[in-house]
């Protein structure tokens, strides 16, 4: 009974919560769900309030304690169901506005000469870099304060290493960015996680791909379960302690070219 109650309540709540992000729930039906809340909170009360006294004038104390708690109980479910549905909708709103901020269209790249000097000259996201000239790319490796380090499942429809799992996180600099600007963002739209202890560990040109990658490490403190999936770019993540970190590293799922880029770090570590 209790499960089916819950069942019910749960139902109802998540019609009235969603509807806060989900604009295709019609709102007649978000005031029916709402009124029918109301009346179940109100009926409860009610119920309590009349079961305890009729129950204390026929003489029955023990009664009408039960009754007076099991009234409380529910309404004690009631809360703690919209509660947990309420958290789950911030949750779900603060994804989709991180998503929202990460697709510009006619994304620009500022260019870099080859001592690291910020040139006159811009490019659109996916054309050709003049020779000679570099783009910027930050990675940030995500350590939390107790040891373990993040690492992000990649989308299936990646054209890249789709369903691995990566070290880093990270993306091209935006014109206008400097290096810390763009870790912060990159980290950001790709975790969820906001991070201002990073601590530069390499920089390592790619002549190949004209691009010059800063590796960060950022040290985080925050709740585990606060990382956020970016649409179309990651599906799951999981922390891995320094133990089962350096197994990854040395395993044949990671993948060689970041763990290349992190190399110095690593090795310091003793993981590799």
């Amino acid at each position: 009974m209790e499960v089916l109650l819950e069942g019910i309540l749960e139902g109802l709540l998540e019609l009235v919560l969603d509807a806060a992000s989900d604009k295709k729930v019609h709102w007649s039906l978000r005031l029916l769900a709402s009124l029918v809340l109301l009346a179940v909170c109100v009926a409860l009360c009610g119920l309590g309030v009349y079961g305890t006294v009729y129950l204390a004038r026929e003489g029955s104390v023990v009664g009408a304690v039960i009754v007076g708690l099991v009234c409380l109980f529910m309404l004690g479910l009631i809360v703690a169901v919209y509660v947990c549905k309420a958290r789950e909708i911030k949750k779900k709103q603060k994804s989709v506005a991180l998503n929202s901020e990460i697709e510009p269209t006619d994304e620009l790249w500022d260019l870099y000469t080859a001592e690291n000097k910020l040139s006159k000259q811009k490019i659109k996201r996916g054309d050709a870099i003049p020779k000679g000239l570099y783009h910027m790319v930050c990675e940030i490796l995500v350590l939390h304060k107790d040891g373990s380090y993040l690492c992000m499942k990649r989308a299936s429809a990646k054209e890249n290493y789709p369903n691995c799992y990566e070290s880093t996180a990270g993306g091209s600099a935006l014109s206008g960015e400097d290096k810390w600007q763009c870790a912060k963002r990159e980290l950001r739209e790709e975790t969820g996680l906001s991070c201002n202890n990073l601590k530069e560990l390499a920089v390592i040109r790619d002549e190949e791909k004209q691009t010059v990658y800063y590796c960060f490490l950022g040290i985080v403190d925050c709740e585990k379960d606060s990382v956020r999936l970016q649409t179309g770019e990651t599906e799951g993540y999981v922390w891995l302690s320094e133990k089962k970190f350096a197994e990854f590293l040395n395993s044949d799922k990671v993948i060689e070219p970041q763990k290349k880029r992190f190399e110095g770090y690593f090795k310091e570590k003793g993981y590799i």
